[in-house]
């Protein structure tokens, strides 16, 4: 028994391009009439193992994995995202973190220099005191307002 098929049906069937349709039913030589309006139909015999009706679960197969396939994808765009946004709000952490770290340092650099000062003033009066002034005590003195 045989059937009649264009070559889109052929091509959709098969899950290919028109040309490589064109090319199988070549390949195989089919049957092929052209009607007075120029379209063509092939004579596709339904036994022939290369039959796309002879295999109708491929088609079902591959449109299954296409459908996982698109899910995948969807998938990993989503995975995408969150980390492309999860990669900003660490970098934008990481730049806060920094300018507090940098306006931490400069006021170490204050405060280490007004200990010195104060240190050489100290010791440049000759006041003597009974007990040595601890580090914690003068960082305190020198903050106070």
């Amino acid at each position: 028994m045989n059937t009649r098929k264009t070559y889109r049906e052929l091509a959709e069937l098969w899950g290919i391009s028109l040309s490589a349709a064109k090319q199988r039913v070549r390949r195989y030589d089919w049957f092929r009439q052209t009607a007075n309006d120029g379209s063509v139909t092939v004579v596709v015999p339904v036994d022939s193992p290369h039959s796309p009706l002879h295999h109708p679960s491929r088609n079902q197969e591959k449109s299954e994995e296409n459908e996982l396939l698109k899910q995948a994808l969807e998938t990993i765009d989503r995975l995408q995202e969150r980390s492309d946004q999860r990669i900003k709000e660490l970098t934008n952490t990481l730049v806060e973190e920094r300018a507090k770290s940098s306006a931490l340092s400069v006021r170490l650099e204050k405060a280490e220099a007004a200990l010195e000062g104060y240190i050489r003033s100290q010791s440049q009066s000759g006041v003597r005191s009974r007990s040595k002034p601890t580090l914690s005590g003068l960082i305190k003195r020198l903050l106070q307002p």
